[in-house]
């Protein structure tokens, strides 16, 4: 019998992120996250490919480290040619409420290209406005994120330090200590790959679909 509802939309999750005040650090290379900081991702319950996630906060900003595994071709992406790149699109809501279906001025959604070909095979690091928004502080980017991007035999992983200045309302979010948070990966070898229910669900557009993480109080370091 065919599954229609997969069994990562069964259960509400809330996932808890470490603060780590020591980030981004002062290299000019973004640091690896530890194993503490590794997320439960739904997804795995499903009978998908699902990444690695690592994350950790501190009042100045976001870190985000995902792993994509299971490729046997290199990643390539334009970003004049999103459909055919590989890309990753982070989603972050920093008014996070289980009842509000229809993206905010709060909602932002960062856009990835580990390897952009007409930026000499550098990462590019975007937003990109949402659908059905009510506006916002979306479209910035440039040179104010800090990226990694390190490859593998079967994959590659990217790292990316997001200032809480580029976060609309992430100036309270210490006082509310709840982050909105879902990743969607479009790989041109392995398809779609969500990090909760995916499918049919409109995951990219509906933040009460996004994973609420708690952020830890104290620095861990």
């Amino acid at each position: 019998m065919d599954q229609f509802i997969p069994p990562s939309f069964l259960f509400e999750y809330s996932l808890s992120i470490p603060r780590r005040d020591a980030l981004p650090g002062s290299s000019r290379k973004l640091p690896t996250l530890l194993a503490a900081d590794t997320l439960f991702v739904p997804a795995r319950l499903n009978a998908t490919p699902a990444p690695r996630i690592r994350m950790a906060w501190n009042p100045a900003g976001v870190a985000v480290e995902v792993r994509v595994q299971g490729r046997s071709m290199p990643i390539a992406g334009r970003w004049s040619d999103p459909v055919s790149s590989d890309l990753l699109r982070l989603f972050f809501n920093t008014r996070h409420r289980s009842d509000v279906q229809r993206a905010t001025s709060f909602c932002s959604t960062l856009v990835i290209l580990p390897v952009d070909e007409e930026s000499e095979g550098a990462p590019r690091v975007e937003f990109r406005n949402m659908l059905q928004t009510a506006g916002g502080e979306s479209g910035k980017g440039g040179t104010v994120f800090r990226t990694r991007v390190d490859l593998t035999d079967d994959g590659y992983e990217v790292g990316v330090w997001i200032p809480g200045s580029m976060l609309a309302g992430y100036s309270e979010i210490e006082e509310s200590g709840v982050l909105g948070f879902s990743v969607l990966i479009e790989d041109s070898e392995l398809g779609r790959i969500p990090i909760d229910v995916g499918g049919d669900f409109p995951t990219q557009w509906n933040p009460s679909l996004w994973i609420p993480l708690q952020l830890a109080a104290e620095s861990s370091e």
